[in-house]
């Protein structure tokens, strides 16, 4: 299922408005939205579900308006909240039969499916638990399996992770790597990562603006081809020789953090920065005590795409 949205803008009461977003989502992408508290995440997702309409542009699926037959757009997604809404009182199994005969399932497929989703979300053993006495990660795992039961070709993922464990969450992305095969997945989040592991796209949202849109693979070049130097002079306080430090080319940014000054590149020349930085320490007499490279981590990474740092 291919998605495209076009120019779309929605005003909430809340303020998590979407401004203007235009995006295409090929087959079986499998497209990671990341942003801050109120960059517009949750919207987009519920606009994607057709629980809000748009206020202006249009929601496209295989080039048909998702309101035009909304029947038979939502029979083709599945759809895990943030909050994981799940009837408490019911079995694990029982409320899995109770999901497919909603979808619209035929009834002699309802029992062999069940098996394979309860297999696929690692529930076999808690099958017949009222989902009450579940842990928070099994309730996950509920919530991943009601939302491909039906086999959607679009599967939509609101902060699967959020509030679990570090293991909890490893296990859910483990499951959610399994069910992104063969089918278009969009998944936000604000755990960076959900996105590293999981996604092969990545859309950065800010105050329902897109400020990025890479893949992973651009991401993983960027990381390991512009490095940031931690460069520690003397006197000890750099916070004098940032200007002219910023004033080199490829720096994008310097910080100050205990006497050492961190220098942000954004060139993939490695070899002419570090001479630049030597050069001109050499040339305004600064005693260079220590310079050497740091790798990014992914969170870094993401961070400096999202805020445009």
């Amino acid at each position: 299922m291919e998605i495209a949205i076009k120019n779309v803008k929605k005003v909430t009461k809340n303020h998590s408005d979407i401004n203007g977003i235009t995006l295409n989502i090929k087959s079986n992408e499998v497209i990671g939205v990341i942003g801050a508290d109120g960059a517009g995440k949750t919207t987009l997702m519920r606009l994607l579900t057709t629980y809000y309409s748009p206020d202006d542009g249009e929601i496209l699926y295989d080039g048909v308006s998702i309101y035009k037959d909304k029947s038979l757009y939502k029979s083709n997604i599945g759809y895990m909240p943030r909050a994981n809404p799940l009837i408490e009182n019911m079995s694990v199994n029982s409320f899995l039969k109770f999901v497919a005969k909603a979808s619209g399932m035929p009834q002699y497929l309802i029992p062999t499916r069940i098996m394979d989703v309860l297999r696929e979300c690692h529930l076999e053993v808690d099958q017949n638990s009222p989902i009450k006495y579940l842990s928070r990660g099994a309730k996950r795992r509920v919530g991943i399996a009601q939302a491909v039961i039906h086999r959607p070709a679009l599967l939509l993922l609101d902060h699967p992770t959020a509030e679990l464990d570090p293991k909890q969450a490893e296990n859910i992305r483990e499951i959610i790597k399994t069910q992104t095969k063969g089918r278009t997945t969009i998944l936000c989040s604000q755990n960076t990562t959900d996105i590293w592991e999981i996604c092969s796209r990545i859309i950065f949202l800010n105050k329902g603006v897109v400020t990025a849109d890479t893949s992973i693979e651009e991401l993983k070049e960027l990381k390991y081809n512009t490095p940031v130097y931690k460069v520690i002079l003397s006197p000890s306080e750099p916070q004098e020789y940032i200007t002219e430090i910023l004033n080199l080319k490829g720096v994008e940014k310097v910080e100050c953090n205990k006497g050492a000054a961190y220098v942000y590149t954004n060139s993939t020349d490695c070899i002419t920065i570090e001479r630049d930085i030597f050069e001109l320490c050499m040339e305004r007499g600064w005693y260079i005590n220590n310079i050497s490279k740091l790798e990014l981590t992914n969170e870094e990474i993401l961070k400096r795409h999202l805020y445009n740092l």
